[in-house]
């Protein structure tokens, strides 16, 4: 069965709700007045509902119209992506893109590159922080499309690495710690006699990595 309702028809809806008048949705879409009230006036025939309360001086939504606009733009919305997501697609570009990266980059470092992508694409891009053998597992068990962390030693033969820079790493402590008491060399031996603090492993099924813990 055709429906009476189209896209054109709940656009004058929702702009006639934005802009408070007819004549200034009609003056937004381009239209004359007289010709989204006949359109309304036809829509209301076809679904035997009244959309609009005319007994006053300003046209307003009955509950059923206020029901149709409601329900209404979310047609529009949907309509609306699914356009743009075929024209992401269309021009070679992911809709969706998960990025995991090693809680020890900060993330600041993303964000004007995900800005930059904003400027030529639509797609969304989602940053998740993962630590240590959780970021290689986020992109085994596809919870994540990229990966940037620290190298492994032995990498996975499917999947494809780029260096990008390097991290160096130096051994902190507050400024009044006793470590900072002691003389001679801060070798492995030495760090053997001090508490070290570090982050939890995000790993769910893989064993969790352990790097300069002794």
């Amino acid at each position: 069965m055709h429906s009476p309702i189209t896209l054109e028809a709940l656009y004058i809806l929702d702009a006639i709700d934005r802009r408070g008048s007819f004549a200034a949705a009609a003056h937004e879409l381009n239209r004359a007045p007289s010709s989204l009230s006949y359109q309304i006036q036809k829509l209301e025939q076809e679904l035997d509902i009244i959309i609009f309360d005319r007994s006053g001086h300003k046209a307003n939504f009955t509950d059923s119209g206020r029901l149709l606009l409601d329900q209404g733009r979310l047609i529009l919305s949907a309509t609306d992506k699914l356009v743009n997501d075929a024209t992401v697609l269309a021009n070679g570009w992911e809709l969706d893109l998960t990025i995991a990266y090693d809680g020890i980059i900060p993330i600041n470092n993303f964000f004007p590159m995900v800005s930059a992508l904003g400027d030529i694409s639509k797609t969304r891009v989602r940053l998740q922080e993962e630590i240590l053998a959780g970021c290689w597992e986020s992109l085994a068990t596809d919870r994540a499309d990229l990966l940037i962390c620290p190298r492994l030693d032995t990498l996975p033969h499917d999947v494809k690495v780029e260096t990008l820079g390097s991290i160096s790493f130096i051994w902190v402590a507050a400024t009044d710690h006793y470590v900072h008491k002691r003389r001679g060399v801060f070798d492995e031996e030495a760090r053997l006699k001090y508490r070290i603090i570090a982050i939890s492993d995000t790993a769910r099924e893989q064993p969790p990595l352990s790097v300069n813990i002794l």
